[in-house]
């Protein structure tokens, strides 16, 4: 009864994760333009705003990739305030999602300032899932598999659904039929292959 409903809450927190994608779309689209039009702001200001905005949703996707990892794998941890600044701030190509904002104000760019809260969003949460199994592999000494899960729809590129069902140890990579490979989704080599991407991964210590 217990591992039933470890399941049933562990689905709800993927609901959740899934349904965020709508709401920061639309919320990022309707903040920006908000924030864009406010003629007494200055440039710098526009974007303190929203990257205070998106860091909101940043630190809700990290704090729900923590509870999703502990759900799926029963354990509870505190989360790493280091940890989470270091997924949140990370520099991908040189430019952290602050920088990204910068751009995107510049070129006045709504659609790809939401396009980069969903990425960082999906990004940031299985960070999240990564980090704490992290912590429960070096706590308990188990061994933490990662199995890769994709939403379904015909949104799902080919070569997420290739690898769709694959279940490695926590700390191999992941291999795309295009040679692309990744650590956990969000993390690939290839823009291409995280743009977009709202792939998740299913935790657990068993092999098979």
């Amino acid at each position: 009864m217990k591992s039933a409903e470890s399941w049933c809450g562990m689905l709800k927190l993927i609901e959740r994760y899934l349904a965020s994608f709508d709401e920061i779309h639309t919320g990022t689209i309707r903040y920006t333009e908000a924030v864009m039009a406010d003629k007494e702001l200055t440039l710098r200001e526009k974007k303190e705003q929203i990257c205070d905005f998106l860091l909101d949703y940043l630190i809700d996707a990290y704090l729900l990739g923590l509870h999703t990892c502990e759900d799926l794998l029963g354990f509870t941890t505190t989360p790493d305030l280091g940890n989470m600044r270091k997924a949140i701030e990370l520099r991908i190509e040189g430019k952290t999602f602050r920088d990204r904002v910068a751009d995107h104000l510049i070129e006045a760019r709504v659609d790809r300032m939401a396009m980069l809260a969903e990425s960082e969003y999906h990004r940031v949460f299985n960070a999240a899932e990564m980090d704490a199994a992290k912590t429960y592999e070096k706590t308990t000494g188990k061994t933490v598999f990662k199995e890769w899960r994709t939403v379904g729809d015909d949104r799902v590129r080919d070569t997420h659904d290739y690898i769709e069902g694959v279940k490695i140890p926590l700390a191999e990579l992941f291999h795309t039929f295009d040679g692309d490979t990744a650590l956990q989704p969000g993390g690939f080599g290839d823009v291409e292959n995280n743009a977009g991407c709202r792939c998740w991964l299913h935790l657990s210590t068993e092999k098979s």
